[in-house]
């Protein structure tokens, strides 16, 4: 082969792999929707194995790289008179998991669970404020199945959710370098393990109250952001830095 035909050759095969980068990249591959069809069948197995569910065809999010799935609910009908169908997305390449569940989300006692966030709130917040200065807000999120509890129940970190808590923690982060505000994420992680509270994750941000305008003032700006799950290490390799234009 000359040199001419091997050139040809070899921009043929490029041509080819971009091509199918790209409709891989927007439309997924077959076998990835396979295994994630897979995943999702022995997740209803597993999780709704008293109802009969049937996965419709699925499509493919580039926007967000997940497989969207409907699914059905045989034999059941909403107030419409229409079959029960559920929104499904499963995610990951090397490892596949389900990451939204329309069946779990759409039995979420909402107005409890708000109730439920605003006390874990209120032990909370004060907790890490008197043994921190830079604690300028905490939220907490919680979710509560319908009919998991009795309408009076009241919160305690005892209480046996279905999934833990999510908590968001904002530090006031002015003064403060890189380094500083690892330490303090650090220290609320300790202070809140120390207490025995189950958290799926803490989300910590950083932000600087130096600018003028009463919305810079109340809610800053974002210079650092760091996400920890209850067992995971909180390392400066994962401080994520914004903004550093203004400061």
């Amino acid at each position: 082969m000359n040199k001419k035909k091997l050139f040809f050759v070899v921009l043929l095969v490029v041509i080819i792999g971009f091509v199918l980068f790209l409709y891989n990249a927007f439309n997924g591959n077959p076998i990835s929707k396979y295994i994630s069809k897979e995943v999702l069948e022995d997740y209803l197995e597993e999780t709704y194995f008293d109802q009969e569910l049937q996965i419709k065809e699925g499509f493919y999010n580039f926007k967000f790289s997940e497989y969207q799935y409907s699914v059905i609910e045989v034999g059941s009908t909403d107030q419409e008179g229409n079959v029960k169908q559920y929104e499904f997305k499963v995610r990951g390449f090397f490892n596949p998991t389900v990451s939204w569940d329309g069946i779990y989300y759409e039995n979420l006692d909402q107005e409890m669970a708000n109730r439920l966030s605003k006390q874990a709130h209120q032990e909370i917040s004060p907790l890490l404020s008197e043994k921190m200065d830079t604690i300028h807000l905490v939220e907490i999120q919680l979710e509560v199945l319908k009919g998991k509890f009795e309408d009076d129940v009241k919160w305690s970190k005892e209480l046996a959710l279905d999934k833990p808590m999510e908590i968001f923690v904002q530090l006031d982060s002015t003064e403060q370098t890189k380094e500083d505000f690892l330490s303090a994420a650090r220290k609320v992680k300790n202070i809140l393990d120390e207490q025995g509270y189950e958290y799926e994750s803490v989300l910590y941000n950083g932000s600087g109250f130096d600018m003028e305008g009463l919305k810079a003032e109340t809610h800053g700006y974002l210079k650092y952001s760091l996400r920890v799950e209850k067992g995971g290490v909180l390392d400066m390799g994962d401080v994520e830095e914004h903004n550093k234009e203004i400061w």
